[in-house]
């Protein structure tokens, strides 16, 4: 990043210089002065500026006095010399507020900025700092994507260990920061290999997920963000390890509580429901028709419970709590989702994250299997079959789908 400094005194460049040698994010500033109007058009000559800093009062050459006359002709050089390389941007200085006044129609009509300056302040170089790294940003392009695919998942046993024995090349953990350890891999799709990293959360909850997820896809940048897993299942739509894609998720126990006139409080529900992107699931809906690959996968194991492997879309809620109690779930169908199939802790958490994040946007889901039905004989005999298909149809997903998905991300 190129930067020129025109002033007929050194003590703006001294000050300039020696602030932005003391931030990490100008290392790569090049800054530079001249003293008047016409050694600096020289210089833009061979020299392509990405940022010029102008002191409003300038001579125009070596010797004659500072005005606002020597700076309008240096900036009548930027936009009519044809010879002349014009900087990106342009900022103003001056300490005089009528010198400012006079220049600023000029500047303004040019979209360039006039700052006050201040030898007591640093303001005005703070503010020359925010446009060297908003220059930055544009000349980098838009934000892109380093990851291919971010797992997450609530538990490390069984959860997350069946995610790590897909062969996906895991390598050792690693710090993602000072309180969060990944894992490094790669899959093959096609003919090409597309990166995946792991992450476990802190404990099991909408909070604890929602905070990794944004943390990871902040350090991360994935194409992908997703959650797999164990959940409690409706019994009457499910069974043992079937695998449920959460389309929508929400938090069931979203709302507001409120005395009534009659002194009854009520708690009114405001579940707010995120659904996931209609490409993932038309995709996943294309993979629940093969019921080869889901034979394969429930024959893989020797703990599967007796009968078919299905998977299946729909609406998952989300809560802060573990259920072993069947009135709850009769009140979510009755009261937020009449299709209901099941319920967990962790996926609107993921959906919210995801949600809100800035560019490059990932694109999220959640899928997970079933490991119990949420009532008093919850036991946890099939938690390893459920997080095991879950975490096979999601590499089935990937391996067989990535190409064509890279780049509906975002999207």
């Amino acid at each position: 990043m190129k930067v020129l400094l025109v002033d007929d005194g050194g003590r703006k460049f001294a000050a300039l210089r020696a602030f932005l040698a003391g931030r990490a994010d100008m290392a790569s500033v090049e800054l530079s002065a001249e003293e008047n109007g016409h050694s600096a058009s020289k210089a833009m000559r061979t020299n392509r500026y990405d940022l010029l800093i102008l002191d409003i009062l300038l001579p125009w050459r070596a010797g004659s006095g500072p005005s606002i006359q020597g700076s309008l002709n240096l900036l009548d050089s930027i936009t009519s010399e044809a010879g002349l390389l014009a900087p990106r941007q342009v900022v103003g200085l001056s300490a005089d507020p009528q010198a400012a006044a006079d220049a600023a129609p000029v500047f303004s009509a040019n979209t360039w900025t006039v700052l006050q300056y201040d030898e007591t302040s640093s303001g005005w170089m703070e503010a020359i700092a925010a446009s060297i790294l908003y220059l930055a940003a544009q000349q980098a392009g838009p934000p892109t994507y380093h990851t291919d695919v971010l797992v997450l998942t609530a538990l490390r046993e069984p959860e997350m260990s069946a995610v790590h024995r897909l062969p996906w090349a895991w390598q050792s953990e690693q710090p993602l920061d000072d309180a969060t350890f990944i894992r490094r891999g790669s899959f093959r799709s096609g003919a090409e290999t597309f990166s995946v990293v792991t992450a476990v959360a802190e404990r099991m909850g909408m909070v604890s997920t929602g905070v990794l997820a944004a943390k990871a896809i902040n350090h991360l940048r994935p194409r992908y963000c997703v959650m797999v897993g164990i959940c409690a299942g409706l019994e009457a739509e499910t069974r043992l390890g079937d695998a449920i894609l959460a389309d929508p998720a929400w938090d069931y126990q979203s709302g507001k509580r409120i005395k009534e006139t009659d002194g009854s409080h009520v708690f009114k529900l405001d579940p707010h429901q995120l659904p996931i992107s209609q490409f993932v699931r038309s995709r996943f809906k294309q993979l629940a028709l093969d019921k080869d690959l889901l034979e394969t996968i429930r024959r893989s194991r020797d703990d599967d419970p007796g009968h078919d492997l299905r998977l299946l879309v729909g609406p998952m809620a989300t809560g802060s709590a573990v259920i072993a109690d069947p009135e709850i779930i009769a009140k979510i169908i009755d009261q937020q989702h009449r299709k209901v199939i099941a319920v967990e802790m962790e996926a609107y958490g993921l959906y919210a994250a995801v949600n809100n994040a800035g560019a490059p946007k990932p694109t999220a889901f959640a899928l997970k299997s079933v490991s119990d039905f949420a009532d008093a004989k919850k036991e946890d005999s099939a938690q390893r079959y459920a997080a095991f298909t879950s975490a096979k149809l999601m590499q089935a997903f990937f391996e067989r789908y990535m190409p064509e998905l890279r780049n509906l991300a975002g999207s």
